[in-house]
């Protein structure tokens, strides 16, 4: 192929024409709030980031980029003399060649219109023909600051490509607030990442239930060589002393844990369902008919509205003189001097703590499957008639 008098490769006739047609960028909008984009590779763009949108009337509009695909498109058609490429050899004269080009597409919702005096409200309306080009970081600081108004921003780490700070209500997380994500995705560290703000920049009250155990070191700081953002430098010790001072004015991060903490785990015994119970005790209702009737009848001496602990029921079997209640508070014994010999059954142990007497008690749960607490049972004595009730069986008249 000849171009001008000069021998061009194939190659370099396509990369020339991937240079006139493949860096084009152009907007669109059908109803001013979702713009619609095509783009090169080089264009910077990102998901996530922000972008200012120029309509062909001349008014700018800053969005954020929601959305980057990859396209293949036939661009140009392109008319080859098959005499220079086969030195004359083929019958065919001449050719037309489709030249596909791979393009970035891609959308953005509408934040705000840009004025000379920053960022304001936008009214929508479509166009065609606009340009693009990736928003600058004062025009994005801006942005932030309008959105929060008066409220308190609390910095959460950097905005996409303009590393401008990226800020969020602080108040906002006295409500509800939902992180959602693919696995893998990054959102427990995210979720660590705005617990340390909020403990370090605001007073609320931090209640984390943790079943992973992701945070257990929330309240404990780093070593400064080791607090930096991802491709920057360790803190100065300046900015690392006030971190810490800020940490330690927030106040003490306190860990409630079945296996060590600061404190321990507990749980009423009576908090359980009837069905947890006697899986704690090793009781089947199959298995040993008997004893989960006198298990039953024990648990309806007590009150209806009130806790009761394992020591609560071991005193009120005492009291029976059935072999079954018996042979139950045997289980129950057995249990209890499993848990000290470290011979818990499976599961691990637990604490349970009767507030009347503020007397605490240790009991080992095994793993139970999911299930509602059935309703406390009717103050009756039970005898042998079966009835189904949740995983195991009701005993009553």
């Amino acid at each position: 192929m000849s171009t001008g008098g000069h021998e061009t490769s194939a190659a370099d006739a396509r990369s020339e024409l991937v240079g006139m047609f493949g860096s084009i960028t152009i907007a669109w909008s059908v109803s001013g709030r979702e713009v619609g984009f095509v783009t090169g590779f080089d264009s910077g763009f990102e998901v996530g980031g922000f972008a200012v949108a120029t309509t062909p009337a001349g008014t700018r509009l800053l969005l954020q980029i929601h959305d980057l695909q990859l396209r293949e498109r036939n661009a140009v058609q392109v008319e080859l003399d098959t005499d220079e490429i086969g030195g004359g050899s083929s019958p065919v004269r001449s050719a037309q060649v489709g030249l596909a080009l791979r393009v970035v597409t891609g959308s953005g919702q509408v934040l705000a219109e840009v004025g000379p005096d920053g960022v304001r409200p936008f009214d929508p309306i479509g166009f065609s023909e606009g340009s693009l080009e990736p928003a600058p970081d004062s025009l994005v600081a801006q942005l932030v600051q309008h959105s929060l108004g008066s409220a308190v921003g609390l910095p959460i780490g950097r905005s996409g490509a303009s590393g401008g700070a990226a800020l969020v209500k602080a108040s906002g997380f006295s409500r509800h607030t939902f992180l959602v994500g693919q696995s893998g995705s990054g959102k427990t560290y995210a979720l660590g990442v705005i617990l340390e703000r909020l403990l370090v920049h605001t007073s609320l009250p931090l209640i984390i239930i943790d079943p992973n155990s992701d945070y257990v070191h929330l309240g404990a700081l780093l070593p400064r060589e080791k607090v930096a953002m991802r491709g920057r430098p360790p803190m100065t010790e300046p900015v690392y002393a006030a971190l810490g001072e800020a940490m330690a004015a927030s106040g003490a991060v306190r860990v409630a844990s079945a296996h060590g903490g600061d404190l321990p785990l507990r749980i009423h015994f009576s908090d359980l369902s009837l069905a947890e119970q006697a899986l704690t005790l090793g009781l089947d209702s199959l298995r040993d008919p008997d004893e989960y009737s006198a298990f039953m009848d024990v648990v309806e001496e007590v009150p209806a509205a009130g806790n009761y602990s394992v020591d609560r029921l071991v005193d009120l079997l005492q009291r029976h003189d059935d072999q079954w209640s018996h042979r139950l508070l045997q289980r129950m014994r057995q249990v209890a001097r499993a848990r000290h010999e470290g011979r818990g059954s499976a599961g691990g142990c637990r604490q349970a703590v009767h507030p009347a007497g503020r007397r605490h008690h240790r009991f080992c749960c095994r793993r139970a499957e999911p299930s509602g607490r059935p309703p406390r049972p009717r103050r009756h004595r039970c005898r042998r008639v079966r009835h189904a009730e949740g995983k195991g069986a009701r005993l009553s008249h």
